[in-house]
């Protein structure tokens, strides 16, 4: 089983069937120590969880221009990368 915390906001994990994205969600405690997610989508693949998050994180963002748009994108996508090499490289290291 997978659990990537792919940014601040994100964390992907798996089960048997399934990639599992979560999002960040407003603490319903008081415990600071504590970070509680709710489920975006169940997925068949991390290209596709990783595209929801692409598409999510477009529609909220304030990009103006076509330029601020495509640098937006490719710095996510460059996030994502990242999160699953650095995940990909601690399991090689155990």
């Amino acid at each position: 089983m997978i659990y990537i915390s792919l940014n601040n906001e994100y964390l992907l994990k798996s089960d048997s069937l399934n990639y599992i994205l979560c999002k960040k969600v407003k603490k319903k405690n008081d415990d600071a120590n504590s970070d509680e997610y709710s489920v975006v989508g169940y997925y068949n693949s991390i290209e596709s969880a990783a595209k929801r998050i692409v598409e999510t994180e477009l529609r909220e963002s304030d990009c103006k221009t076509l330029e601020e748009l495509l640098k937006f994108v490719r710095a996510l996508n460059r996030n994502i990368i990242t999160a699953i090499q650095r995940t990909d490289k601690q399991k090689g290291d155990e």
